[in-house]
């Protein structure tokens, strides 16, 4: 069947274009609908050792740790354990 063959190509063809112009279209669609978390702004009011926050860092566990220019605080998502400089940590220099 030689005259399949070009009828053939030619579907193949077509529904490779609407594949391809379908995927760049979820490409351009689909980052529209990923909604960012939102920011949350936390105080000394909802536990933190203190306002000026040098660094924050995630742990593999899940945990937000804030170190502060008054201790040590550890988020779990619904509150705050601190660890100030006073209390519990070595007095040792490094």
């Amino acid at each position: 069947m030689p005259g399949a063959v070009p009828a053939q190509n030619g579907i193949r063809s077509a529904v490779m274009r609407c594949l391809y112009a379908l995927v760049c279209w979820l490409a351009a669609v689909v980052p529209a609908f990923a909604l960012p978390s939102p920011a949350q702004r936390v105080t000394t009011a909802d536990g933190l050792p203190s306002n000026v926050v040098h660094e924050i860092v995630e742990d593999r566990q899940g945990y937000l740790w804030f170190a502060t220019a008054d201790g040590l605080a550890r988020h779990d998502g619904s509150g705050f354990r601190v660890w100030r400089m006073e209390e519990d940590w070595p007095t040792t220099k490094c």
